[in-house]
């Protein structure tokens, strides 16, 4: 077996990008937009990156394949994954000629003329920093701290529709859990394990897939499972899948400096350990401008047959607030998108205006009607709750966010992001 340490990572993938054309056939990729999912994509013909749906600012490529520039060199396709593989005739005295091609390609940093992006997340093997990093997510997960945020999330993707359950232990009794989460694996381990987690825990206990018949579909490592961002030596550093990755200098402050928790917009103390939908009734209950709306008007025929919520909250000079109690990436994610498609509708649906202000009591049917709306007359209001004192989001929901305001104010609508304090 070869040792860890000798291993560069990411060779095949910044060797296949400096000497593909922008021919591509499949990639691989994990995808963070709305908590982390992996994604294989093959096309039938060979096209660009931008053909695949890549999101240069919420996707890490994990594989290529992809036709050469020159292809008496290295062949008609090349793979590049962390290892590079090639098809290509060659006499055993041109391998060492192809060899220095591949390892000259690599040095010369060509990728970087089309796939510049590729430098936003770089991966790290430097022992010393990974135990490092280790180190910050236990102090983080035993003490709370450091500025560390971590989930669990499936490495991979599975067959869910031959999955019954998942569990931290193999017995048959033990506890079934439809999805996993970091809390329910601190409750699977011994008392005395519980307050005094480690590396060496994390790497070595497992989380069982199990299907139908109660047989182990397959199992990972916890620490295969972890998503963590961690804050060291002012840099930014992500675990992903096991692996490190650290974040561009400039692609992180282009992000961050875009980012602002608005204050001149307040909403009232969220009192613990009330649910979402117990806070906004409580709201709407003590200040008869706001309406809170329970579950979701109708989407409208163009959409489908399911449900979306226009909003959380209606304020009745036309804020449209969405409410959530602040959590992992995928929640963000799912807010964020939960305002950005209710927004679009109410621009471009009757039948789904319809269906709000058949919600909307007489004081607020003004906010929705039938006619056409002026999207300038209109607040969304991102709302998160937490009893943090800053509001600080994981990195990819700062992304995520960034891109949705964006593209809200392209429709003329006012953007703000709050925290309310949960006390």
């Amino acid at each position: 077996m070869f040792n860890d340490g000798v291993i560069v990572e990411q060779f095949g993938i910044k060797t296949a990008l400096s000497i593909i054309k922008d021919d591509v056939k499949k990639i691989e990729k994990k995808n963070f937009k709305n908590g982390l999912k992996d994604v294989s994509e093959q096309l039938g013909k060979a096209g660009s990156v931008s053909d695949f749906g890549f999101d240069v600012e919420q996707d890490i490529m994990k594989a290529i394949v992809g036709e050469p520039k020159d292809q008496d060199v290295y062949g008609k396709n090349v793979v590049g994954k962390d290892s590079i593989s090639l098809s290509v005739k060659k006499g055993v005295n041109e391998i060492n000629q192809l060899l220095l091609a591949l390892y000259e390609a690599y040095v010369s940093n060509q990728y970087r003329e089309n796939f510049d992006w590729f430098d936003n997340f770089s991966s790290i093997s430097d022992k010393i920093l990974i135990s490092e990093l280790d180190n910050k997510i236990i102090e983080k997960i035993n003490n709370e701290g450091n500025d560390v945020i971590y989930w669990l999330s499936i490495p991979e993707v599975i067959s869910w529709e031959l999955t019954k359950c998942f569990r931290y232990k193999l017995k048959p009794d033990s506890q079934e859990y439809q999805d996993i989460e970091f809390d329910e694996f601190k409750d699977s381990l011994k008392e005395e394990e519980k307050n005094n987690i480690s590396i060496e825990i994390l790497k070595n206990k497992k989380v069982f897939q199990i299907d139908i018949d109660d047989k182990e579909i397959k199992y990972w490592f916890v620490y295969k499972c972890l998503y963590a961002e961690i804050d060291f030596n002012n840099e930014k550093y992500l675990l992903v899948s096991g692996k490190y990755y650290k974040v561009d200098k400039g692609y992180k402050q282009k992000i961050e400096n875009e980012f602002c928790v608005d204050t001149s917009f307040v909403l009232p103390n969220w009192n613990k350990p009330a649910h979402e939908n117990v806070y906004n009734a409580e709201v709407a209950n003590n200040d008869s401008n706001y309406q809170c709306l329970d579950g979701g008007a109708n989407r409208s025929n163009l959409i489908g047959k399911g449900k979306i919520e226009f909003a959380d909250l209606v304020k009745s000079d036309k804020y449209l607030i969405h409410v959530k109690k602040y959590g992992a990436s995928s929640v963000l994610s799912h807010l964020f998108s939960q305002g950005f498609v209710s927004a679009n509708l109410l621009l471009t649906d009757i039948s789904f205006r319809k269906k709000v202000n058949s919600k909307l009591k007489d004081s607020h049917k003004d906010v929705v009607t039938e006619a056409l709306p002026n999207s300038e007359e209109y607040t969304i209001v991102y709302a998160i709750g937490t009893d943090k004192n800053e509001l600080k989001l994981p990195f990819f929901s700062l992304v995520n966010f960034r891109n949705i305001k964006k593209q809200l104010e392209l429709y003329k609508y006012k953007v703000l992001l709050i925290k309310i304090n949960r006390i």
